[in-house]
């Protein structure tokens, strides 16, 4: 009982700091999209994708095996965390060795500094450290510190560069300071409290052994970045910082979807498992359809709303990225959905297969964006990016169905509720000067809905009930 506490108590800690973090990254949208030009948020954005890429191979991956490492050197945990952090260390010194002697091949395509590079690897290598730490307070359950330390570690982030952007001439290198110095002094403590602290060692065993459970996350950690970060590059490369700062602005939109999305997923898995365990099949699709219907008609009603909010995000220069909002969403969507799938593949331990999947996408994203990008502009990159998460969800449906055997959902139960989504994309495009129309088939679809929870509202306190139920 007192176990089953201490886990639920740090789930709520986690759901309200997933939430709290998702609010801020969106709230401080409206702030650099006002204090910098387009051209300069446009840039700022794709370097920002580049620390994403640059923080998975700074440390080759080693903190992944923290998770595994906390029950297989239980008696010695601080001691291996000890090893593996001064290892990541001379990897990245290493790393970033490699990168200088490069740099006039490296940073020109880039669009980068060499200034700038290095600044980028400072904020990976720091980013690092912080999540290390971050991973060893998880596996204890310790959220509360993760979230006092990420909350504040967000706030002197967006404090610190607002600062250095009004005090010095150049918005990138303002940004970039700010983004750093509050995040390096927390690595450097961080780094300590790990490194030398807890424990003082450096065993090569335990590097061998994270390297070898790190290094295959990186093929999969970098197709997911690749699905969901290489557009921005992309649209650097074919057309300019400008429309990649567009594009930047309407991905934010989608962050207020995943965190409805990873709220409820932390409410949602832990019942499906238990479902799963018992073989209650025919219960799972009878409330999936009610979990999948309440997403639909979220997301039905985000795609007519949103684009009355782009007056708040950015100043008028960006409402010509209002159109591929729809779209935006709607591929979130498709992410909602494939994860039903990888849900049954991480029960039954079959995730062997989820790094090809998402390699797949990966690669129809790419191709499409250099196919589309260059003959119908930035906008082509929200087109490419919904096609990639629809063949992620199928590819993943085929794993489940064909491959390993373990899929319980047909491949219609999902019709209704996409096709409606997809309509309601469809129609907000068709409309989307016409706020009224807009208004008056959210208004129809909230009363119909309001209306279907009252009619059946024993059968939707019931499922509430059955999902709160800890013992299933």
């Amino acid at each position: 009982m007192a176990v089953n506490k201490k886990i639920i108590k740090a789930s709520l800690w986690n759901i309200i700091g997933t939430f709290l973090l998702k609010a801020m990254s969106f709230l401080s949208v409206p702030i650099f999209t006002r204090l910098m030009t387009p051209e300069d948020y446009g840039y700022i954005s794709t370097y920002t994708t580049y620390i994403s890429f640059i923080g998975i191979v700074v440390g080759l991956g080693m903190n992944t095996a923290i998770f595994n490492a906390r029950m297989d050197f239980e008696n010695r945990f601080n001691e291996f965390n000890s090893s593996i952090i001064k290892a990541a260390l001379l990897v990245c010194a290493c790393e970033l060795i490699v990168a200088n002697a490069l740099a006039q091949w490296v940073c020109e395509p880039l669009g980068l500094t060499r200034g700038y590079l290095n600044i980028i690897f400072i904020i990976s290598f720091a980013e690092y450290v912080v999540s290390s730490y971050y991973k060893i307070n998880t596996v204890d359950f310790k959220f509360k510190k993760n979230i006092i330390f990420s909350v504040l570690n967000s706030i002197m982030n967006l404090s610190l560069s607002v600062v250095f952007i009004l005090a010095l001439n150049n918005d990138i290198l303002g940004k970039l300071i700010g983004q750093s110095a509050f995040i390096s002094c927390l690595a450097i403590c961080f780094f300590y409290l790990i490194a030398f602290k807890r424990a003082n060692a450096f065993k090569l065993s335990d590097v061998k052994y994270s390297v070898k459970v790190g290094i295959p996350n990186i093929f999969h950690h970098f197709s997911q970045l690749i699905m969901s970060q290489s557009d921005r590059i992309m649209i650097l490369h074919y057309i300019n910082a400008t429309a990649t700062a567009k594009y930047s602005v309407v991905y934010t939109y989608a962050l207020v979807i995943q965190m409805l999305w990873n709220a409820v997923n932390e409410v949602w898995v832990p019942w499906l498992y238990r479902k799963l365990k018992v073989g209650a099949s025919i219960q799972i699709l009878s409330i999936s359809k009610i979990y999948l219907t309440m997403f639909a008609v979220i997301s039905a009603i985000c795609i007519l709303i949103m684009p009355d909010f782009m007056f708040i995000v950015a100043p008028k220069s960006y409402d010509d990225a209002k159109s591929i909002i729809s779209i935006v969403i709607l591929a979130t969507f498709f992410l909602y959905l494939y994860s039903f799938f990888v849900n049954l593949e991480l029960f039954h331990k079959k995730n062997q297969y989820t790094a090809l999947a998402t390699f797949i996408a990966a690669a129809v994203n790419i191709v499409g964006n250099a196919i589309l990008i260059p003959i119908f502009g930035y906008k082509a990159a929200a087109f490419t990016t919904l096609i990639s998460y629809m063949v992620l969800m199928l590819v993943h449906y085929i794993i489940t169905d064909k491959v390993l055997k373990v899929n319980i959902y047909p491949i219609r139960f999902f019709a209704p509720q996409t096709l409606f989504v997809c309509l309601i994309a469809i129609i907000t495009n068709i409309f989307l000067d016409k706020i009224i129309v807009r208004y008056a088939i959210l208004s129809i679809l909230v009363i119909s809905m309001g209306g279907v929870l009252i009619k059946n509202k024993a059968l939707v306190k019931n499922v509430i009930n059955e999902i709160r139920n800890k013992k299933g």
